[in-house]
């Protein structure tokens, strides 16, 4: 396997490519450094662990038409020819030469599966599971993050709640605390007491 791969600013500065994820990007390069003289990559989910990427991170690329998985396990590199431009003097043929014989390359040097095919199918099922998986886990965040939220207000209301109660005490000028006050002693409450209460009242007044 060759020491140095290229990637080409066509692929990498589209808008397809820079709206995903930086972690998916930092993989794609991974993946690409790591792939055989004709883009296939033999052990992507050992490469994801490696790089502490994530299996959404390989979902998005799988989705948005970077790489193309095999039912084997492998992957290759979609736009591998526009990338990389392999001497035949140095070129060795990659050991996946049945999954090679799916793919076909246009004008625009892109591999895409053969129509009609298994592996067709496949990839049109990896596409749609990869579409849930990231739809569902979206949805979850979404409701974790409105759940952190609204314990968030619930605090701060709580807080506010309490201080009114404190202000209250302090304005009453009652020598006894409300009976659910927390924060003191009911029994033990002195004029010295009294007076923090107040101070720190007017502090928070003002």
């Amino acid at each position: 396997m060759a020491e140095r791969r290229m990637f080409a600013k066509r692929v990498i500065d589209s808008d397809g490519f820079l709206d995903m994820p930086g972690s998916a990007r930092l993989l794609y390069y991974d993946l690409g450094m790591r792939a055989d003289d004709d883009g296939f990559v033999d052990s992507p989910k050992k490469i994801m662990r490696m790089t502490g990427a994530s299996p959404d991170d390989l979902n998005i690329l799988v989705l948005k038409n970077f790489i193309i998985p095999f039912d084997i396990g492998v992957v290759v590199i979609k736009h591998w020819k526009i990338h990389n431009y392999i001497r035949k003097d140095t070129y060795r043929e990659t050991d996946y030469r049945e999954q090679k014989r799916l793919l076909d390359t246009g004008d625009d040097n892109v591999y895409r599966v053969i129509s009609g095919t298994d592996a067709e199918l496949s990839y049109t099922g990896r596409r749609r599971d990869a579409d849930v998986t990231l739809t569902q886990e979206s949805k979850e965040k979404d409701n974790t993050d409105k759940s952190k939220e609204n314990n968030s207000l619930t605090g701060i209301t709580k807080e506010k709640t309490e201080k009114k109660r404190r202000k209250t005490y302090v304005k009453s000028g009652k020598k006894t605390l409300p009976k659910n006050t927390s924060t003191l002693n009911r029994n033990n409450v002195t004029d010295d007491t009294e007076m923090i209460i107040r101070q720190l009242a007017e502090a928070e007044e003002g």
